[in-house]
C-alpha cells in the first residue's frame, strides 16, 4: 500500500512537470519571441529588445530601458497591449511589462482633447461625440482584458494565486500571480484604471527593500558632470517616454524615483494623481503619492523654492538632485530649444555662443504661454557663464537634455519646484 501511494505521488509529480509549458509554447501564446530558452534573466537585454522590436528609451551607467507604443493590430495573449517595456539593471534583464487597457492611452482620448481646444462648429460636435463614446467604452474594454488575460495565463500556467501588493498605500494593486521556470508573471489592476502584465524574476517578485545610504550618496555624487565649457549637468537620469498622452507629471516623477533606485511606474502614479482619461492630473495628489512612496524607501519629497535663477537651483543641482519644474508650454519656443541645443553642441567657443544667445534674448517678449498649457519637466543643469539651464522632458531620448536661457525659463515658469532628497 505504501509503495503504491509513493508510486502514485511520483506519477502525479511527473504529470505536473510534463504539463508545464516549454518556452516555445510560451512564445506562441504571447505572440512574440520573448524567450530564447527557459530563462529570460541571463539573456543580453539588447538581444531581448531586438527580438521584441523595442527601441531604446534610456541608457545610463547602471540601467537601460526599451519601450514601444504599439499599433492597434499588435496582440499579446489575445488582446492589444498599448505599450511594451523592458527594464535592465547592471546589464541584466530585470522586468518585461505590457500595459493593456488604461485610462491614459485608451481611445485616443488625449488627441481628441487636444483637438477640442481649437475645434468649432460641427467639428467640435463630432469630436465631443467621439470622446463620449471612448469614455463609455472603457469599462467594458477593461473587463474584457482582465478576463482574456487571466484566462489565457491560467490555460498556460495553471491556477494563479491572488492578493494585493504595493510599496505604499497609494500604489497598492490587485494582483494575480503565476510561476514558471524562475519567472513570476503578475497580472495587475489598479482602481479600474489600468491592466498591466509584468514578468519578473521570482527572487524580485516580493518587492524591493529600502535603499542603502551609501548607494544613494554614491549615485548622486557620481551623477554630476562638470564640463570644460562651464556646463554642470546631472547625468544618468533614466528616460521614461510618456507617449501620446498627458502623463508628463507621472513620467517625470517616475524618472526621478528610478534615478534614486526606487521602482516606480508612471501608470500607477497617474492613477494616484486622479489622472483623467487621456491625461490631465492633480499634481498635488500625485506628488503626495510620490512622497508616500519615497518615505517607504527612506527618502523625502520636498519643495525646492520658486525661483529658476541659477543661484537658487544650483544649491540642489550641485548635490546631484534634479528638480521637478512646473511650467507652461510655448510650442514655438520648444521647437527653437531643440534646434538651438543642436547648434549649441556644435559651438565649442563659449564667447561665440554667448553672442548667439544675445539674439535669442532679444526675442523674449514674443514668448507667450498659452492658457491651459501646463507641463512638468526636470531642471538637470546650469551654466553660470551663459546663464542657461538644462532641462529634460519625458518625450523620449532626444529630449533628455536641452538648454534654455534663465530669462525664457522665468517667462514660462509656474514658480513651483520640487526635489527628492535622501
Amino acid at each position: 500500500m505504501v509503495r503504491l501511494l509513493s508510486l502514485g505521488l511520483v506519477l502525479l509529480a511527473a504529470s505536473v512537470m510534463d504539463a508545464a509549458p516549454g518556452y516555445q509554447e510560451v512564445n506562441s501564446a504571447f505572440g512574440s519571441a520573448i524567450l530564447a530558452d527557459e530563462k529570460l534573466w541571463d539573456d543580453d537585454p539588447d538581444s531581448v529588445a531586438r527580438r521584441l522590436g523595442l527601441p531604446v528609451e534610456s541608457r545610463t551607467a547602471t540601467s537601460s530601458s526599451y519601450r514601444l507604443y504599439t499599433s492597434a493590430d499588435k496582440k499579446v495573449l489575445g488582446t492589444h497591449p498599448y505599450s511594451i517595456a523592458l527594464m535592465a539593471m547592471e546589464g541584466r534583464v530585470a522586468q518585461l511589462s505590457f500595459v493593456f487597457t488604461n485610462s491614459g492611452d485608451f481611445g485616443n482620448v488625449s488627441d481628441l482633447k487636444d483637438s477640442l481646444e481649437t475645434a468649432v462648429g460641427k467639428q467640435r460636435t463630432d469630436l465631443n461625440k467621439k470622446l463620449r463614446e471612448a469614455v463609455a467604452a472603457f469599462p467594458a474594454a477593461f473587463r474584457s482584458d482582465v478576463t482574456t488575460l487571466s484566462g489565457e495565463l491560467t490555460k498556460l500556467f495553471g491556477e494563479p494565486t491572488s492578493g494585493r501588493d504595493g510599496a505604499s498605500r497609494s500604489t497598492v494593486e490587485k494582483l494575480q500571480r503565476w510561476s514558471w521556470s524562475g519567472h513570476t508573471i503578475q497580472l495587475a489592476t489598479k482602481d479600474n484604471q489600468y491592466v498591466a502584465l509584468r514578468i519578473l524574476p521570482e527572487t524580485d517578485a516580493a518587492g524591493s527593500k529600502p535603499l542603502r545610504d551609501s548607494e544613494v550618496k554614491a549615485r548622486l555624487r557620481n551623477s554630476l558632470e562638470r564640463r570644460s565649457n562651464g556646463d554642470v549637468v546631472i547625468t544618468g537620469i533614466p528616460m521614461v517616454d510618456q507617449g501620446p498622452k498627458g502623463f508628463c507629471v507621472a513620467a517625470t516623477l517616475d524618472r526621478t524615483l528610478k534615478f534614486f533606485g526606487i521602482p516606480a511606474d508612471m501608470y500607477a502614479l497617474a492613477v494616484a494623481g486622479d489622472t483623467g482619461m487621456g491625461g490631465g492630473a492633480s499634481p498635488s495628489k500625485m506628488m503626495d503619492a510620490t512622497a508616500d512612496l519615497a518615505r517607504s524607501f527612506g527618502c523625502r519629497f520636498e519643495k525646492a523654492g520658486s525661483s529658476v535663477k541659477i543661484q537658487s537651483v544650483s544649491r540642489y543641482l550641485d548635490e546631484g538632485l534634479p528638480l521637478i519644474w512646473s511650467m507652461n508650454v510655448v510650442p514655438v519656443l520648444h521647437k527653437n530649444l531643440s534646434d538651438r541645443t543642436r547648434q549649441r553642441s556644435q559651438t565649442s567657443d563659449v564667447k561665440a555662443w554667448k553672442t548667439v544667445l544675445k539674439g535669442w534674448r532679444k526675442m523674449i517678449g514674443r514668448v507667450k504661454p498659452e492658457p491651459g498649457s501646463g507641463h512638468v519637466c526636470m531642471i538637470i543643469g546650469y551654466n553660470k557663464e551663459t546663464d542657461e539651464l538644462a532641462i529634460s522632458d519625458s518625450w523620449g531620448p532626444e529630449y533628455a537634455e536641452r538648454w534654455i536661457t534663465v530669462e525664457e525659463a522665468e517667462m514660462i515658469s509656474q514658480n513651483r519646484l520640487h526635489t527628492l532628497r535622501w
